[in-house]
C-alpha cells in the first residue's frame, strides 16, 4: 500500500520521526508528538504497519528533503535554545561567584582598615608592650619624656622669676617662671615633636635638657640676660 508524504517512525531505530515525501526518506525528522488521545490506538496501529521501507538499495538513503509548503520540520531550533540557556546558567553562576568573592575582599580590607589603628596604639611589642616594659621599650608605643632647666644666676627682686620656660606637653603647649631649677616629666606617643626653650632673667647661664626613656636627647645652655636657650626633637 502505497502511503502520502508524512512524519513516520525513524526507520534507522532512532526513537524520533523522519518525514517521508511519498517516494522516499528524507533528512528531516523531529521528536514525536503525542497525538489527541482519540486518535492515538488508530495512529500507531496504522503506521506499524503502513510505515514505508527503508530503501537499502538507495545509494543515498537520505537525500535533502525538498521544500514544504505544509507542516514544517524540526530545524533543530530546539536544541540551540538548550545550549543557550545551558550558556546562561554558567554565566549566572560564574557572575555570583564573582560577586561573592569581591563581597568578601572588601570585607577583609575593611577588617583589616579598622585592626590599623590598634595595632598602632599596641606598637610592635603587642598588648604586652602597650605602655613600655621596664625590661625593653623599643617596642612601646609610648616614651616617657623628662624636661630638666637649670638656673646659674638670681634676680635681685626675689619676687621675680629667674627665667621662663615654654614647653610642649601630650595636650598642648605651656609656660612657667621658674628659680634655680625645674623638671617634669611626661608620657608621649613614640615620635612627636617634644620641645623647651628657658629665657635668661638674670646675668647668669640658663641651661634645658631633654631625657626620652632615661636617655638624652638633647641639651642646650645660653648665658646673658634676656638670652634664650632651645632644646627639641623627637620622642624616640
Amino acid at each position: 500500500m502505497a502511503l502520502g508524504a508524512g512524519w513516520f517512525p525513524d526507520p534507522t531505530g532512532v526513537f524520533q520521526q523522519r518525514y517521508w515525501d511519498g517516494e522516499t526518506w528524507t533528512e528531516q525528522t523531529r521528536p514525536y508528538k503525542a497525538p489527541p488521545e482519540a486518535e492515538r490506538s488508530s495512529s500507531i496501529s496504522t503506521r506499524l504497519v503502513a510505515t514505508p521501507p527503508m530503501d537499502s538499495a538507495q545509494d543515498d538513503p537520505l537525500p535533502a528533503a525538498p521544500a514544504s509548503t505544509g507542516d514544517t520540520p524540526n530545524t533543530g531550533g530546539g536544541s540551540r535554545r538548550g545550549s543557550w540557556a545551558l550558556i546562561g546558567i554558567v554565566l549566572v553562576v560564574l557572575a555570583a561567584g564573582i560577586g561573592g568573592y569581591a563581597v568578601w575582599r572588601i570585607s577583609l580590607d575593611e577588617s583589616a582598615r579598622r585592626a590599623a589603628p590598634q595595632e598602632a596604639l599596641l606598637g610592635s611589642g603587642g598588648p604586652d608592650n602597650a605602655f613600655g616594659s621596664p625590661n625593653d621599650t623599643s617596642g612601646s608605643a609610648t616614651v616617657s619624656v623628662t624636661y630638666s632647666v637649670s638656673v646659674n644666676g638670681y634676680q635681685e627682686n626675689e619676687l621675680e622669676a629667674d627665667a621662663d620656660i615654654t614647653y610642649e606637653t601630650p595636650t598642648g603647649v605651656q609656660q612657667d617662671e621658674v628659680d634655680d631649677g625645674w623638671s617634669r616629666t611626661f608620657t608621649f606617643v613614640r615620635g612627636e615633636f617634644v620641645y623647651i626653650s628657658v629665657q635668661n632673667m638674670t646675668e647668669g647661664t640658663v641651661s634645658c635638657s631633654i631625657e626620652v626613656n632615661g636617655t638624652t636627647n638633647a641639651a642646650n645652655s645660653s648665658s646673658g640676660e634676656f638670652k634664650i636657650a632651645t632644646c627639641d626633637g623627637r620622642a624616640e
